[in-house]
């Protein structure tokens, strides 16, 4: 029994060999575990990242929502009334802002429609309109507007900033114009604008370009956005499957050391088995060779007893000395069976005690490899309790921060609610002044329609009294053969006398009048008859 005890020996080999693939497993569980863990630090790092970009990308976003919406509100507010201005109706390219404005001015804020009162005629285009001087280009290049303002844009130039319009000035045609970039405007008939005067035209269309170019930069915003969102929401996947990964690993660690455990105790539990049996086994197998060599020694000794005996013959001398040495000899067997009972015990003793020890050293392997892990596992545990000491201190310092940055943000949203009252107090008094303005642009315009209307009559008088005047000078040349600065002379008036009485002198003409029909028509042939009776009354003489 021993013997097939002992021969488990043999099933040290595939245990210690399970002992060492547990180890091994455990090795790659905790290498793979600390990969994990880092995999899981870099992914909440990117993770955190994204959440960053996503966040600027989201305020990003807002800014420019929150300033297209404002700008739309202010145009549209602006563009309030019955009728659109044709400053909403074009479209100029970005930098020529200032020069429109500068050219057109108010003009831009009267529609197309023919209803209304102030309003833009679409005219077919001059065939014989003059060309802009020094081979400018027309601001009609820059500008795409409704078929009105052709001809208004095709007199005017763009010219460089500098002196290029001050040279070009005096060479423009009637109703000609150049404007430079900035806004500097030369008109054909002197009149100038200095560069960098803003105009509310111009103020318009650069709020319309930049709507625009708001709602091409929201749309990159959008997308930059929506790109920001799918990359945060994919590193937060990754993150969580880090996570779980790590969290995995670390099962998949403890299981390993866990089952590391149980082969190094099936290990040691067969080793001390079979080392307690092959103690045994020696034990006995000494004991039996010692128990051969003794009953080989009895033996032999019968065998010369016997035959002493047979020599001897049957006396009763001999009986009792035979019956004395049996006695003796029990005696001795006793005294020997309890000498190698106690021989037994201590040989059992000290094969336990072996057992025990090669039992002992194999747990002090055991414990020395899972001390090393300990140690390794203590190492890296210390680390990151450094670490997580090291966040929880930064997390300690966090709220301090934290509640200072969130009185800091108060006393911002104080005072930005402060200044959005003054803001909106200032808003409601540039609104109520806006209204009061466009009250008193109404009257304006409409005393302006006035005052066309009565210019337009006064050039109509004008132009009447140019005639008339014109006829008089005619009339005065044909009748009094002079000009009218010398009908006083022919009249017989000094300068500085006061004139006659127009009532007495109208009498007078009409007197006089009335005499010259009296005397019938003229002769004109007075004077050349009156030379030829001269003539003969000398010739007679």
């Amino acid at each position: 029994e021993l013997e097939d005890e002992a021969g488990d020996e043999e099933s040290l080999g595939p245990a210690e060999a399970e002992l060492r693939q547990e180890r091994e497993a455990l090795a790659r569980a905790r290498t793979h575990a600390e990969e994990a863990e880092a995999a899981r630090g870099r992914m909440v790092e990117e993770e955190a990242a994204a959440r960053s970009s996503l966040q600027a990308a989201r305020l990003e976003r807002d800014r420019l929502a929150a300033e297209e919406k404002a700008l739309a509100e202010l145009l549209a507010a602006e563009g309030d009334g019955e009728w659109t201005p044709l400053i909403d109706e074009l479209t100029v390219e970005p930098g020529f802002e200032a020069a429109l404005g500068a050219a057109l001015g108010d003009d831009l804020t009267a529609p197309q429609e023919e209803g209304a009162p102030v309003h833009w005629r679409s005219l077919p285009a001059l065939t014989d309109a003059p060309g802009l001087p020094g081979g400018v280009e027309p601001l009609a290049r820059f500008v795409r507007a409704p078929a009105p303002l052709a001809r208004r844009l095709q007199q005017i130039g763009v010219v460089d900033e500098g002196q290029a319009g001050h040279s070009l000035q005096a060479e423009l045609a009637q109703g000609q114009r150049l404007v430079s970039r900035g806004g500097a405007l030369w008109r054909w008939d002197g009149f100038t604008i200095a560069d960098g005067a803003s105009t509310a035209a111009a103020v318009r269309l650069r709020q319309r370009n930049r709507r625009v170019q708001l709602a091409d930069e929201r749309q990159a915003a959008d997308t930059r956005f929506e790109r920001e969102k799918e990359a945060f929401e994919e590193r937060e996947k990754r993150a969580r499957e880090a996570a779980g990964a790590d969290r995995e690993a670390r099962e998949d660690l403890r299981a390993a050391n866990l089952r590391q455990e149980k082969a190094h105790d099936r290990f040691a539990e067969r080793s001390q088995r079979a080392a307690a049996a092959a103690s045994r086994l020696a034990a006995l197998a000494e004991t039996a060779a010692r128990l051969e060599a003794e009953i080989a020694e009895e033996e032999r000794e019968v065998a010369e007893t016997q035959t002493a005996v047979e020599s001897l013959g049957d006396g009763a001398d001999l009986r009792r000395q035979i019956e004395a040495a049996n006695a003796e000899l029990a005696e001795l067997r006793r005294t020997l069976m309890t000498c190698q009972s106690a021989v037994e015990t201590l040989a059992g003793k000290a094969e336990a005690r072996e057992a025990r020890l090669r039992g002992v050293a194999g747990e002090i392997e055991s414990w020395t490899t899972r001390l090393n892990d300990a140690t390794r596992q203590i190492e890296a545990l210390s680390h990151r309790r450094q670490e997580a000491e090291a966040e929880r201190d930064g997390l300690d310092a966090r709220p301090r921060a934290i509640a200072t940055e969130r009185e800091a943000l108060f006393e911002q949203i104080e005072g930005a609610e402060g200044a959005r009252r003054e803001a909106a107090d200032r808003l409601a008094e540039a609104e109520n002044h806006l209204a009061k303005l466009g009250r008193n642009r109404k009257g304006a315009e409409e005393r302006l329609s006035e005052a066309r209307e009565d210019r337009v009559r006064r050039e109509a008088n004008t132009t009447q009294a140019d005639q008339a005047q014109a006829s008089l000078v005619e009339r005065i040349l044909e009748r009094l053969e002079c000009t009218p600065d010398e009908v006083a002379s022919v009249a017989g008036i000094r300068e500085g006398q006061e004139a006659p009485d127009l009532e007495a002198t109208e009498r007078r003409l009409e007197r006089l009048l009335r005499e010259r029909d009296n005397m019938g028509p003229v002769n004109l042939r007075a004077e050349n008859e009156a030379r030829e009776l001269a003539e003969r009354i000398e010739s007679m003489q």
